[in-house]
């Protein structure tokens, strides 16, 4: 049962897991004590299962599962739906190997819409680094114009 949780964490969020199943009573505590920051801090270490899930009716999902990212994506979800336009997101996903977030808007929903620099706010204040249109954005740049039509 255990490999084939691996191998599902594997498929679904881009993650290598350890099969410790060769191992038997202390040294696997051994392994894990010794490897503990190695183990959920490595680039590609999946962090939160399942890394893919629905909020607010939105697809979040983390390449990596790593917590961050989880954390910025269910933030941003939450004040998007307390905004109430959780309907023009589709899907919200950070790409961990790439460090950027990006978005799948309803088929309907332009970023020319009216409601698009609320979004964009909501991004703005959550998300470290993100896609809008073609260009990229970061929580922390101040100056930025908020004009994003």
């Amino acid at each position: 049962m255990q490999n084939w949780w691996n191998a599902r964490k594997e498929t679904l969020c881009h993650v290598k897991t350890e099969d410790h199943s060769n191992h038997t009573g202390d040294n696997i505590r051994e392994d894990i004590q010794m490897n503990s920051a190695e183990k959920w801090f490595d680039e590609k270490s999946g962090q939160v299962f399942p890394c893919k899930f629905e909020a607010f009716g939105v697809l979040v999902w983390s390449r990596y599962g790593q917590a961050s990212e989880i954390a910025e994506m269910l933030a941003f979800v939450r004040d998007v739906a307390w905004e109430g336009l959780e309907s023009v997101l589709e899907e919200v996903f950070y790409d961990s190997k790439a460090s950027i977030c990006t978005f799948v808007f309803a088929p309907k929903f332009d970023l020319k819409d009216s409601r698009a620099s609320r979004v964009f706010l909501c991004a703005k204040k959550y998300i470290s680094q993100f896609m809008w249109g073609d260009d990229v954005y970061n929580s922390n740049d101040i100056d930025d114009i908020v004009d994003v039509n």
